[in-house]
Protein backbone atom coordinates (compact mmCIF):
# COMPACT_ATOMS: atom_id res chain seq x y z
CA UNK A 1 0.00 0.00 0.00
CA UNK A 2 1.17 3.29 -0.89
CA UNK A 3 1.78 5.76 2.33
CA UNK A 4 0.30 9.34 1.76
CA UNK A 5 3.03 11.96 2.39
CA UNK A 6 1.75 15.19 3.71
CA UNK A 7 4.15 17.90 2.50
CA UNK A 8 6.32 19.51 4.85
CA UNK A 9 4.27 23.36 4.43
CA UNK A 10 1.28 21.84 4.69
CA UNK A 11 2.60 20.23 8.09
CA UNK A 12 3.74 23.67 9.22
CA UNK A 13 -0.49 24.90 8.48
CA UNK A 14 -1.80 22.36 10.54
CA UNK A 15 0.45 22.93 13.73
CA UNK A 16 -0.11 26.77 13.56
CA UNK A 17 -4.11 26.30 11.87
CA UNK A 18 -4.63 23.37 14.82
CA UNK A 19 -3.50 25.44 17.25
CA UNK A 20 -5.80 28.72 16.53
CA UNK A 21 -8.54 26.47 16.84
CA UNK A 22 -7.93 25.50 20.13
CA UNK A 23 -8.55 28.77 21.49
CA UNK A 24 -12.73 29.03 21.74
CA UNK A 25 -12.01 25.42 24.24
CA UNK A 26 -10.12 27.28 26.92
CA UNK A 27 -12.90 28.33 29.34
CA UNK A 28 -13.65 24.32 30.14
CA UNK A 29 -11.54 22.66 28.07
CA UNK A 30 -7.74 21.91 27.45
CA UNK A 31 -7.40 21.47 23.46
CA UNK A 32 -4.32 20.55 21.04
CA UNK A 33 -3.37 19.15 18.06
CA UNK A 34 -3.54 15.53 16.83
CA UNK A 35 -2.87 13.61 14.02
CA UNK A 36 -3.10 9.79 12.96
CA UNK A 37 -1.55 7.72 10.31
CA UNK A 38 -3.80 5.06 10.07
CA UNK A 39 -3.91 2.04 6.95
CA UNK A 40 -6.90 1.43 5.20
CA UNK A 41 -8.18 -0.87 2.58
CA UNK A 42 -11.95 -0.79 1.69
CA UNK A 43 -13.97 -1.86 -1.88
CA UNK A 44 -14.37 1.91 -3.61
CA UNK A 45 -16.56 2.60 -6.16
CA UNK A 46 -16.27 2.22 -9.87
CA UNK A 47 -17.69 5.59 -11.02
CA UNK A 48 -19.40 5.83 -14.05
CA UNK A 49 -17.12 6.88 -17.34
CA UNK A 50 -19.76 9.23 -18.85
CA UNK A 51 -17.87 12.52 -17.50
CA UNK A 52 -14.40 13.68 -17.70
CA UNK A 53 -12.60 14.24 -14.27
CA UNK A 54 -10.44 16.89 -15.80
CA UNK A 55 -13.29 18.89 -17.33
CA UNK A 56 -15.23 21.30 -14.75
CA UNK A 57 -18.59 21.51 -16.46
CA UNK A 58 -18.40 17.56 -17.31
CA UNK A 59 -17.63 17.22 -13.41
CA UNK A 60 -20.77 19.18 -12.31
CA UNK A 61 -23.19 17.93 -14.87
CA UNK A 62 -22.58 14.14 -14.41
CA UNK A 63 -23.20 15.26 -10.64
CA UNK A 64 -26.12 17.62 -11.14
CA UNK A 65 -27.51 14.24 -13.57
CA UNK A 66 -27.05 11.45 -10.77
CA UNK A 67 -29.03 13.64 -8.66
CA UNK A 68 -31.73 13.91 -10.89
CA UNK A 69 -31.55 10.08 -11.70
CA UNK A 70 -30.53 10.24 -14.75
CA UNK A 71 -27.37 8.47 -14.56
CA UNK A 72 -26.07 5.11 -12.39
CA UNK A 73 -23.18 6.53 -11.28
CA UNK A 74 -21.59 3.63 -9.84
CA UNK A 75 -20.72 0.64 -12.46
CA UNK A 76 -18.82 -1.72 -10.26
CA UNK A 77 -16.26 -2.01 -7.16
CA UNK A 78 -12.43 -1.71 -6.91
CA UNK A 79 -9.97 -2.13 -3.83
CA UNK A 80 -8.73 1.20 -2.62
CA UNK A 81 -5.88 1.11 0.20
CA UNK A 82 -3.15 2.91 1.50
CA UNK A 83 -1.91 4.89 4.52
CA UNK A 84 -3.82 8.14 5.55
CA UNK A 85 -2.68 11.07 7.79
CA UNK A 86 -5.64 12.08 9.55
CA UNK A 87 -5.83 15.37 11.43
CA UNK A 88 -7.65 16.64 14.14
CA UNK A 89 -8.32 18.60 17.36
CA UNK A 90 -8.84 16.52 20.32
CA UNK A 91 -10.51 18.73 23.94
CA UNK A 92 -10.63 17.19 27.51
CA UNK A 93 -12.22 18.50 30.52
CA UNK A 94 -10.25 21.26 31.81
CA UNK A 95 -8.87 20.01 35.95
CA UNK A 96 -11.31 22.29 37.53
CA UNK A 97 -14.53 20.16 35.60
CA UNK A 98 -15.98 17.88 38.66
CA UNK A 99 -17.59 15.55 36.41
CA UNK A 100 -15.03 12.76 34.55
CA UNK A 101 -16.41 10.68 32.00
CA UNK A 102 -14.48 7.87 30.39
CA UNK A 103 -16.34 8.68 26.82
CA UNK A 104 -14.82 10.46 24.12
CA UNK A 105 -17.13 11.71 21.25
CA UNK A 106 -15.38 11.51 18.22
CA UNK A 107 -16.89 14.59 15.76
CA UNK A 108 -17.17 14.13 11.75
CA UNK A 109 -18.23 17.11 9.66
CA UNK A 110 -20.47 17.44 6.54
CA UNK A 111 -19.53 17.89 3.22
CA UNK A 112 -17.86 21.32 2.41
CA UNK A 113 -16.94 21.60 6.16
CA UNK A 114 -13.91 20.33 8.33
CA UNK A 115 -13.28 19.63 12.48
CA UNK A 116 -13.10 23.53 12.81
CA UNK A 117 -16.94 23.68 12.94
CA UNK A 118 -17.64 21.62 16.32
CA UNK A 119 -15.77 24.95 17.59
CA UNK A 120 -17.81 27.18 16.49
CA UNK A 121 -15.19 29.34 14.28
CA UNK A 122 -14.69 32.25 16.67
CA UNK A 123 -17.84 33.27 17.58
CA UNK A 124 -17.86 32.30 20.96
CA UNK A 125 -18.94 28.89 22.94
CA UNK A 126 -22.57 29.06 22.48
CA UNK A 127 -21.50 27.57 19.23
CA UNK A 128 -18.79 25.13 20.83
CA UNK A 129 -19.79 21.82 20.91
CA UNK A 130 -16.08 20.96 22.36
CA UNK A 131 -16.51 23.60 25.22
CA UNK A 132 -20.27 22.37 26.23
CA UNK A 133 -18.74 18.77 25.91
CA UNK A 134 -16.03 19.04 28.08
CA UNK A 135 -17.87 21.05 31.06
CA UNK A 136 -19.71 17.68 30.67
CA UNK A 137 -16.74 15.78 31.55
CA UNK A 138 -16.60 13.86 28.22
CA UNK A 139 -13.60 14.36 26.05
CA UNK A 140 -13.95 15.04 22.49
CA UNK A 141 -11.92 14.26 18.98
CA UNK A 142 -12.82 16.20 16.03
CA UNK A 143 -11.24 15.12 13.02
CA UNK A 144 -11.00 16.18 9.44
CA UNK A 145 -12.76 13.54 6.90
CA UNK A 146 -10.52 12.28 4.44
CA UNK A 147 -9.26 15.19 1.58
CA UNK A 148 -10.96 17.99 3.97
CA UNK A 149 -9.37 20.35 6.35
CA UNK A 150 -5.70 20.07 6.96
CA UNK A 151 -5.68 16.56 5.18
CA UNK A 152 -3.98 15.80 1.74
CA UNK A 153 -5.77 16.79 -1.25
CA UNK A 154 -3.90 15.28 -3.59
CA UNK A 155 -5.65 11.95 -3.24
CA UNK A 156 -7.77 11.47 -6.26
CA UNK A 157 -11.08 12.80 -5.52
CA UNK A 158 -12.85 10.18 -7.95
CA UNK A 159 -11.07 6.88 -6.54
CA UNK A 160 -10.68 7.49 -3.49
CA UNK A 161 -11.66 10.29 -1.70
CA UNK A 162 -14.65 8.26 -1.21
CA UNK A 163 -17.10 7.17 1.79
CA UNK A 164 -16.72 3.68 2.03
CA UNK A 165 -12.83 4.20 2.63
CA UNK A 166 -13.54 6.94 5.17
CA UNK A 167 -15.47 3.89 7.40
CA UNK A 168 -12.45 1.66 7.12
CA UNK A 169 -10.41 4.21 7.98
CA UNK A 170 -12.74 5.32 11.08
CA UNK A 171 -12.92 1.71 11.67
CA UNK A 172 -9.16 1.52 12.31
CA UNK A 173 -8.95 4.75 13.66
CA UNK A 174 -11.86 3.56 16.80
CA UNK A 175 -9.61 0.40 17.18
CA UNK A 176 -6.90 1.92 17.46
CA UNK A 177 -8.07 4.35 20.52
CA UNK A 178 -10.11 1.38 22.10
CA UNK A 179 -6.80 -0.35 22.67
CA UNK A 180 -4.36 2.63 23.60
CA UNK A 181 -2.05 1.10 20.32
CA UNK A 182 1.44 2.33 19.28
CA UNK A 183 -0.49 4.95 17.14
CA UNK A 184 -3.14 6.28 19.52
CA UNK A 185 -2.02 10.12 19.66
CA UNK A 186 -4.79 10.62 22.70
CA UNK A 187 -1.98 8.85 24.59
CA UNK A 188 -5.07 6.49 26.35
CA UNK A 189 -7.56 4.31 25.75
CA UNK A 190 -11.29 5.14 25.75
CA UNK A 191 -14.08 2.18 26.20
CA UNK A 192 -16.85 4.58 25.90
CA UNK A 193 -16.92 6.12 22.03
CA UNK A 194 -19.58 8.22 21.11
CA UNK A 195 -19.98 8.87 17.28
CA UNK A 196 -21.27 12.45 16.85
CA UNK A 197 -21.88 13.31 13.06
CA UNK A 198 -23.34 16.25 10.76
CA UNK A 199 -25.08 15.66 7.59
CA UNK A 200 -22.58 13.65 5.85
CA UNK A 201 -21.01 12.48 8.75
CA UNK A 202 -24.13 11.11 10.18
CA UNK A 203 -24.45 9.47 6.94
CA UNK A 204 -21.42 7.57 7.29
CA UNK A 205 -22.23 6.39 10.97
CA UNK A 206 -24.59 4.27 9.26
CA UNK A 207 -22.12 1.61 7.56
CA UNK A 208 -19.75 2.07 10.55
CA UNK A 209 -22.91 0.49 13.25
CA UNK A 210 -23.73 -1.81 10.68
CA UNK A 211 -20.28 -3.63 9.95
CA UNK A 212 -18.68 -2.69 13.44
CA UNK A 213 -21.22 -2.32 15.94
CA UNK A 214 -18.93 -2.86 19.05
CA UNK A 215 -16.47 -0.02 17.83
CA UNK A 216 -19.18 2.54 19.10
CA UNK A 217 -21.07 3.24 22.61
CA UNK A 218 -23.95 5.07 20.74
CA UNK A 219 -24.49 7.71 18.14
CA UNK A 220 -25.72 11.04 17.83
CA UNK A 221 -26.44 11.62 14.62
CA UNK A 222 -27.27 16.02 13.53
CA UNK A 223 -28.42 17.75 10.41
CA UNK A 224 -29.83 14.36 9.05
CA UNK A 225 -32.66 11.94 8.89
CA UNK A 226 -33.61 9.03 6.64
CA UNK A 227 -34.83 11.05 3.86
CA UNK A 228 -32.59 13.13 1.43
CA UNK A 229 -34.51 15.51 -0.54
CA UNK A 230 -32.65 15.11 -3.96
CA UNK A 231 -34.52 18.51 -4.92
CA UNK A 232 -32.52 20.41 -2.61
CA UNK A 233 -28.88 19.02 -3.36
CA UNK A 234 -29.59 19.99 -6.96
CA UNK A 235 -29.46 23.33 -6.07
CA UNK A 236 -26.16 23.41 -4.83
CA UNK A 237 -24.61 25.23 -8.42
CA UNK A 238 -21.09 23.18 -7.48
CA UNK A 239 -17.87 24.56 -9.36
CA UNK A 240 -14.12 23.22 -8.61
CA UNK A 241 -12.60 24.22 -5.34
CA UNK A 242 -9.44 25.49 -7.52
CA UNK A 243 -11.97 28.24 -9.88
CA UNK A 244 -13.89 29.56 -6.76
CA UNK A 245 -10.95 29.90 -3.97
CA UNK A 246 -7.50 29.44 -6.78
CA UNK A 247 -4.77 30.91 -3.87
CA UNK A 248 -6.52 28.55 -1.32
CA UNK A 249 -6.54 25.58 -3.89
CA UNK A 250 -4.34 25.47 -5.73
CA UNK A 251 -3.55 22.92 -8.63
CA UNK A 252 -6.24 20.98 -7.02
CA UNK A 253 -8.33 17.81 -8.87
CA UNK A 254 -11.36 19.60 -10.87
CA UNK A 255 -13.27 16.66 -8.86
CA UNK A 256 -12.08 18.65 -5.31
CA UNK A 257 -15.85 21.13 -5.20
CA UNK A 258 -17.25 23.70 -3.34
CA UNK A 259 -20.50 25.81 -3.29
CA UNK A 260 -20.23 29.10 -6.09
CA UNK A 261 -22.92 31.05 -4.35
CA UNK A 262 -22.42 32.48 -1.15
CA UNK A 263 -26.70 33.45 -0.91
CA UNK A 264 -27.52 30.04 -2.14
CA UNK A 265 -25.65 28.35 0.73
CA UNK A 266 -27.54 30.64 2.97
CA UNK A 267 -30.70 29.82 1.69
CA UNK A 268 -29.70 26.16 1.57
CA UNK A 269 -27.92 25.66 5.36
CA UNK A 270 -29.50 28.32 7.37
CA UNK A 271 -32.86 29.64 8.50
CA UNK A 272 -34.24 31.73 10.83
CA UNK A 273 -32.25 32.64 13.85
CA UNK A 274 -28.50 33.11 13.52
CA UNK A 275 -25.68 35.82 13.30
CA UNK A 276 -25.86 37.34 10.03
CA UNK A 277 -22.15 36.96 9.89
CA UNK A 278 -21.66 33.46 10.52
CA UNK A 279 -22.94 32.85 6.81
CA UNK A 280 -20.61 35.16 5.27
CA UNK A 281 -17.41 33.44 7.39
CA UNK A 282 -18.90 29.90 6.34
CA UNK A 283 -18.52 30.79 2.35
CA UNK A 284 -15.40 32.50 2.46
CA UNK A 285 -13.64 29.57 4.75
CA UNK A 286 -15.45 26.64 3.22
CA UNK A 287 -14.03 23.40 2.46
CA UNK A 288 -14.84 20.64 0.27
CA UNK A 289 -17.09 17.65 -1.32
CA UNK A 290 -15.48 15.08 -4.15
CA UNK A 291 -17.28 13.65 -6.70
CA UNK A 292 -16.57 10.41 -4.96
CA UNK A 293 -18.70 11.02 -2.06
CA UNK A 294 -21.50 12.86 -4.28
CA UNK A 295 -21.20 9.27 -6.65
CA UNK A 296 -20.73 6.95 -3.82
CA UNK A 297 -24.24 7.02 -2.00
CA UNK A 298 -25.19 5.09 -5.08
CA UNK A 299 -22.62 1.87 -3.48
CA UNK A 300 -24.73 -0.69 -1.77
CA UNK A 301 -21.74 -1.03 0.85
CA UNK A 302 -22.50 2.22 2.14
CA UNK A 303 -26.01 2.69 2.13
CA UNK A 304 -27.42 -0.46 3.88
CA UNK A 305 -28.81 0.53 7.20
CA UNK A 306 -27.46 -0.74 10.41
CA UNK A 307 -30.70 -2.82 11.55
CA UNK A 308 -29.14 -5.24 13.92
CA UNK A 309 -27.50 -2.03 16.26
CA UNK A 310 -28.95 -1.74 19.10
CA UNK A 311 -27.06 0.89 21.02
CA UNK A 312 -28.75 4.46 22.18
CA UNK A 313 -29.14 6.39 19.23
CA UNK A 314 -30.42 10.25 18.85
CA UNK A 315 -31.07 12.20 15.95
CA UNK A 316 -31.30 16.18 16.13
CA UNK A 317 -32.31 17.92 12.78
CA UNK A 318 -33.44 21.44 12.61
CA UNK A 319 -37.36 21.92 11.71
CA UNK A 320 -36.46 23.78 8.58
CA UNK A 321 -33.85 21.92 7.44
CA UNK A 322 -34.73 21.60 4.18
CA UNK A 323 -32.39 18.86 2.73
CA UNK A 324 -33.33 16.36 5.68
CA UNK A 325 -36.14 17.38 7.22
CA UNK A 326 -39.03 19.72 6.15
CA UNK A 327 -39.34 22.85 3.69
CA UNK A 328 -39.75 25.95 5.57
CA UNK A 329 -43.60 26.95 7.14
CA UNK A 330 -44.16 23.04 7.17
CA UNK A 331 -44.90 22.57 10.71
CA UNK A 332 -42.53 21.15 13.19
CA UNK A 333 -45.25 18.38 13.74
CA UNK A 334 -44.02 16.86 10.17
CA UNK A 335 -40.24 17.20 10.60
CA UNK A 336 -41.09 15.11 14.36
CA UNK A 337 -42.76 12.66 12.13
CA UNK A 338 -39.85 12.09 9.73
CA UNK A 339 -37.48 12.07 12.92
CA UNK A 340 -39.89 9.21 14.38
CA UNK A 341 -39.80 7.31 11.24
CA UNK A 342 -36.14 7.46 10.92
CA UNK A 343 -36.43 4.71 13.58
CA UNK A 344 -38.32 2.57 11.90
CA UNK A 345 -36.28 3.04 8.73
CA UNK A 346 -33.10 2.76 9.92
CA UNK A 347 -32.64 1.50 13.78
CA UNK A 348 -35.27 -1.23 13.80
CA UNK A 349 -34.00 -2.97 16.84
CA UNK A 350 -32.72 0.15 18.76
CA UNK A 351 -35.40 -0.10 21.34
CA UNK A 352 -38.25 2.66 21.51
CA UNK A 353 -36.76 4.08 25.22
CA UNK A 354 -32.84 4.30 24.08
CA UNK A 355 -34.47 6.70 20.99
CA UNK A 356 -34.53 9.77 20.98
CA UNK A 357 -34.96 12.91 18.48
CA UNK A 358 -34.95 16.41 18.92
CA UNK A 359 -36.40 19.06 16.16
CA UNK A 360 -35.11 22.99 16.96
CA UNK A 361 -37.23 25.71 15.93
CA UNK A 362 -36.25 28.14 13.62
CA UNK A 363 -33.56 26.16 12.88
CA UNK A 364 -32.16 25.30 9.42
CA UNK A 365 -29.27 22.46 8.01
CA UNK A 366 -26.58 23.55 9.63
CA UNK A 367 -28.30 23.63 13.46
CA UNK A 368 -25.04 24.31 15.70
CA UNK A 369 -24.26 27.40 14.36
CA UNK A 370 -27.74 28.92 14.74
CA UNK A 371 -29.11 30.69 18.16
CA UNK A 372 -30.32 27.17 18.81
CA UNK A 373 -27.34 25.84 18.94
CA UNK A 374 -26.97 26.07 23.37
CA UNK A 375 -30.33 23.97 23.41
CA UNK A 376 -29.34 21.20 20.83
CA UNK A 377 -26.19 20.89 23.11
CA UNK A 378 -27.94 21.11 25.96
CA UNK A 379 -30.75 17.90 24.69
CA UNK A 380 -28.03 16.02 23.14
CA UNK A 381 -25.76 15.86 26.30
CA UNK A 382 -29.23 15.34 28.61
CA UNK A 383 -29.32 11.93 26.44
CA UNK A 384 -25.61 10.99 26.59
CA UNK A 385 -25.56 11.66 30.46
CA UNK A 386 -28.04 8.80 31.02
CA UNK A 387 -25.93 6.28 29.88
CA UNK A 388 -22.17 7.24 30.30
Amino acid sequence: MLAQKMPSWLLALTAVALTANAAPCASTSECSPVSFDVAATAQNAILSPSYDPNNETSVIEFINAMARGEVNPVVGVQEIGGSFLINGIYCKPAKGVKKQRNALQILVHGITYNSKMWGGYHFGDKYNWHAYANSEGYHTLAIDRLGHGLNSKLLDPNTVVQPTLQVQIYRQLLQCIRSNTKGNSLRRKFTNIIYVGHSYGSQIALPLARLYPELTSALVLTGWTSRTNFSEVQKFNLASASTIYPSRFPGVAKGYLTLASESLRTSLFYYGGYDPAIPTFDFANQDIVTVGEFAANANPAFTSPPENYTKPVMVITGVEDSIFCVQPGVAQRECEKLLEKTRTDVFPNVPAKKYEYFAPRNTGHDLTLHYSAPETFERAHKFLNKYF
